[in-house]
């Protein structure tokens, strides 16, 4: 699973309330809720998506050749006109990888990626789910704000740079729903900033894996609501450093509707660890989303991972890089549910380590 643009794509953060329902035919029980964002005027809020849509298939692979995977059970319909992805729930090797569907037959999934070469197995258990889009998150600029001038836009949806190496990077896209109103654009619908007359691309697939970023400037809060399925497994997400000698920032989010301390993250493994809490290696930074910040607002607290060899601070655990003698917070500070976060990776080789975080939470029949 690498971070390029093949996985190119993104999102909501807030409370879940979690119920139970049967969400689609021929995919088992699973528990459904919301979650519940609300951006102030004037500010950027940074979130992702710990929910899912509804899959439209669950079930064991067949066969599996290249890119290629087949499913006697299945009865596919069009599964790229809303794009789709396919999630390993189950598997020995990839479990909580996800591969986008580039083309299906009723009973056959081409994927975007080698899935036979990435390690998918014949009986293992996956799911097929569209991904969010600008229209099914974001409908009508609901939670946004509209735009009535396409060249004077208010409010965006704005995507982190995923294929560029360094730190501090800019957005990558930055889109925007237009009303219709304008003379020379009477179609209303999500564009493009950087191609305002390409046509409307309200089918953008967001990823599940990063986050994006709302910027209201429509003059009044906004609010989203998201519904969908609560993961019962994980997402597996590549963290990376993309050139040699180059410090990385990796875009990631915290998958599930619930917080994950530090410890629960799993990240001290994946991680290089600082052995001078001085002179800190790879650091975890967390977004806040504190109401009134503004615009292009940067992380608002850093944290380290200290191995604890040294004399001063014999204590390995996670540090807030701050007041590394403060002690070990591993268990007191979290990352919100669908919460946003950097991995800041040093400066060094070229590298690509899976996070796959467990399930912090168990779910009751």
């Amino acid at each position: 699973m690498i971070k390029t643009p093949t996985k190119f794509i993104a999102l909501l953060y807030g409370a879940a309330l979690l119920t139970s329902s049967a969400f689609a035919q021929g995919v088992a029980t699973d528990p459904v809720g919301y979650v519940t964002t609300t951006v102030p005027n004037g500010d950027d809020v940074v979130v992702g998506t710990p929910l899912a849509q509804a899959a439209a298939y669950a079930g064991a692979a067949t066969s599996v050749s290249g890119a290629v995977v087949t499913f006697d059970s299945a009865t596919f319909g069009d599964l790229t006109s809303q794009p789709h992805y396919m999630l390993v729930s189950t598997s020995a090797s990839i479990e909580g990888d996800w591969f986008q569907v580039q083309s299906n037959t009723a009973t056959s999934l081409t994927l975007a990626e080698d899935i036979q070469a990435a390690g998918l197995l014949a009986s293992d258990v996956v799911k097929v789910i569209p991904f969010w889009t600008l229209d099914t998150m974001f409908a009508d600029g609901a939670g946004v704000g509209v735009s009535p001038d396409p060249l004077l836009p208010v409010s965006f949806v704005m995507i982190p740079d995923l294929v560029n190496s360094g730190v501090n990077l800019a957005k990558s896209k930055l889109y925007f729903y237009h009303d219709g109103s304008s003379p020379f654009l009477p179609v209303a619908g999500w564009y493009d900033n950087d191609n305002v007359f390409g046509g409307v691309v309200g089918s953008t697939p967001l990823s599940p894996e990063t986050f994006i970023t709302i910027r209201n400037q429509s003059g009044v809060e906004q609010s989203v609501v998201l519904a969908g399925t609560v993961p019962v497994s994980s997402y597996a997400t590549e963290i990376v450093r993309l050139a040699n000698g180059v410090a990385q920032d990796n875009a990631l989010v915290n998958p599930f509707p619930s917080p994950i301390t530090l410890a629960e993250t799993g990240l001290s493994s994946v991680i290089a660890a600082s052995t001078d809490p001085l002179l800190p290696t790879d650091l975890v930074l967390i977004y806040s989303n504190v109401s009134g910040s503004g615009t292009n607002v940067p992380p608002s607290k850093a944290y380290l991972y200290h191995d604890g060899s040294s004399p001063f601070l014999p204590v390995a655990g996670w540090y807030d890089n701050d007041n590394v003698f403060g002690g070990v917070v591993d268990d007191t500070v979290s990352i919100p549910a669908g919460g946003a976060f950097l991995i800041r990776k040093a400066a060094g080789p070229v590298e690509a380590v899976v996070w796959a975080p467990s399930v912090p939470y168990s779910l009751a029949d």
